[in-house]
């Protein structure tokens, strides 16, 4: 028997210091049930989580909030949207802290890189510590899917129902991120709940006790990783790009030819929907790994199939967190005011409120007339204008 497996098996925890290292071990001894898919994933793991991840979430945490910081303070006409991001910069924030910080390096990453001297583990602390800890970043993540969801919603129900959206203004996005928060928490009270310290096999686990059947598979579908809310923004997202290019179409047959802001709009929804599928694609693979390690972790005999799963589920986590820490390429990209304030900051010419746009009233803005024609071609009504806001270039 391998050293480092004989330390694990004494750990009354499940998750031991020793895991980014006993499968390597394995191998290199030849022991038999060693697993090379094992030894592979937790390198892996080992090397990002400790040598990578650091500087990922420092950057992501300071790169969110800075975000925040400049949606919320630096334009001077401020839209529904820039409210909406600037929180959801708040909860990737929060998420680099809670699970990136507070989890994977102190817990996968220090113990790999110092073979298992340094290390720590929130979820063995005590009951208390368990159960915050698992509802904290539970609630983060719940609340950013929520919330992209939310901004994805907006957009689609403006191009949909124009005139009733006119009437919602910018107090009315602060109301609605005020109400996500809430729904998120109440979403989560039940895995606030049912965590507890629980005896799975022969190990003690921070995690749902049997009894409480289902909830597992809850959290990973709206919680952690989240399922469902990519999925929906998805398909809003799809909806919303689809209706704005038959707008533009209509537009364009009434001029030469679709203008600047138009191809603007079209494009800022492409780069929402990219996104959505990136997330969605890792959000995926983390979750059918997460619901598998739970699942195999109450069969007998299936450790090897469990660390696996782990492995990859947490592999994927650091995939997301790098993904949200890298959300401000896609504003400095996209965002020419957003650009202009971060470069000024950084040339030390202080910082200067900006309008979102950079047309000649300095107020970007996209106005999509819905038009009806006649029997006569050269007699047009407007049936309608809806009026979207956005910050792309």
């Amino acid at each position: 028997m391998s050293r480092y497996l004989e330390l694990q098996k004494n750990y009354s925890f499940y998750d031991t210091p020793y895991d980014m290292l006993v499968q390597c071990e394995e191998v290199r001894q030849g022991l038999p049930g060693a697993s090379m898919a094992n030894c592979v994933s937790s390198t892996i793991l080992g090397i990002y989580s400790g040598y990578i991840l650091p500087f990922v979430c420092t950057f992501g945490f300071l790169a969110n909030v800075w975000t925040a910081v400049l949606f919320l303070l630096g334009f001077r006409r401020q839209t529904r949207q820039l409210v909406y991001l600037a929180f959801l910069a708040i909860a990737n924030a929060a998420i680099h802290v809670l699970w990136g910080w507070l989890w994977l390096f102190p817990a996968k990453g220090l113990p790999f890189m110092t073979g298992a001297r340094v290390y720590y583990f929130t979820f063995s602390q005590s009951q208390e510590a368990c159960r915050l800890h698992r509802f904290a970043y539970s609630f983060g993540s719940t609340l950013s899917a929520n919330l992209l969801l939310l901004a994805a919603s907006d957009r689609f129900m403006c191009t949909y129902w124009p005139t009733k959206m006119l009437r919602f203004q910018r107090r009315h996005a602060y109301y609605a991120v005020i109400a996500v928060t809430v729904l998120s928490i109440v979403m989560m009270l039940p895995l606030g709940i049912c965590i507890e310290w629980v005896t799975i096999g022969e190990k003690v686990w921070c995690w749902i006790d049997s009894v409480y059947t289902g909830v597992d598979v809850y959290h990973a579908l709206f919680s952690n990783a989240c399922v469902i809310q990519p999925l929906c923004t998805g398909v809003l997202n799809i909806c919303f790009l689809v209706k704005i290019r038959q707008l533009l179409h209509k537009r364009a047959q009434l001029s030469s030819s679709i203008g600047s802001s138009g191809r603007r709009e079209v494009a800022a929804s492409e780069t929402l929907l990219v996104i959505t599928l990136v997330t969605l694609c890792t959000a995926l693979p983390q979750s059918a790994a997460y619901n598998a390690a739970f699942v195999l972790s109450r069969r007998p005999n299936t450790q090897e199939q469990t660390s696996l799963a782990f492995n990859i589920s947490d592999i994927m986590w650091c995939v997301m967190l790098t993904q949200t820490a890298c959300n401000i390429i896609v504003y400095l990209v996209r965002m020419s005011a957003f650009r202009k304030m971060s470069l000024s900051v950084i040339k030390c010419q202080g910082f200067r409120r900006r309008v979102i746009e950079g047309t000649k009233d300095q107020d970007k803005t996209l106005q999509v007339n819905m038009t009806t024609q006649r029997s006569n071609t050269e007699n047009m009504t407007t049936a309608g204008a809806a009026t979207f806001r956005i910050g792309s270039d």
